[in-house]
């Protein structure tokens, strides 16, 4: 019996050796050693508790195939991002009956996933917002949980301030936001 947990252990040890130095890392790597991180959807999420007062609103989210490339399992910067984030926000005040819309566009430019959450990083290419929040060139950063079992998804956001003041590639904060409707897919392969 030993003798065959000796040769069973040694085949493992010849096979894992192999997958590393051939780069075909178990579960997500390609044939070359690189993977693609993706996140696809859209969700309403649970906003309204974030203000005071009689402002309501609606904050929609969406995801269209965002993916970004890397070269081999070990890089943190893909060599190829893709994909539109779109971010609708509505708000409105019960008692003056004031309302507004703010949306804008990101064009990706990097994803990283890691289990069920994933980091998106974006510039802003089109925006609409009535105090101009969002200006065009900036890098937003959205991190998406994409929910475990009776989890909800959940949200997360960051900005900087001007375009001389960009995030990091895919950065962004844990994600605090609810999913109320909707969700996400997030995947490595």
């Amino acid at each position: 019996m030993r003798n065959v947990i000796t040769r069973t252990l040694a085949v493992l040890g010849v096979a894992t050796a192999v997958a590393a130095a051939t780069g075909a890392a178990a579960g997500a790597a390609t044939s070359d050693g690189g993977h693609t991180a993706q996140v696809r959807g859209a969700a309403h999420l649970d906003w309204d508790g974030k203000h005071t007062g009689p402002w309501k609103s609606d904050l929609w989210i969406g995801v269209d195939n965002a993916r970004a490339t890397y070269p081999d399992a070990v890089s943190v910067v893909p060599s190829a991002a893709s994909g539109t984030v779109r971010v609708k926000h509505r708000f409105w005040n019960t008692e003056t009956h004031q309302e507004g819309t703010a949306w804008f566009n990101l064009d990706v430019d990097c994803v990283a996933v890691g289990g069920p959450v994933a980091t998106i990083t974006g510039i802003v290419n089109q925006q609409h917002s009535p105090d101009q929040a969002f200006l065009e060139g900036v890098r937003v950063g959205l991190t998406v949980y994409s929910g475990a079992g009776k989890q909800p998804g959940r949200v997360g956001a960051l900005r900087a301030g001007t375009r001389d003041d960009q995030i990091p590639l895919c950065a962004s904060t844990a994600p605090a936001w609810p999913v109320k409707k909707g969700g996400y897919r997030v995947w490595d392969r």
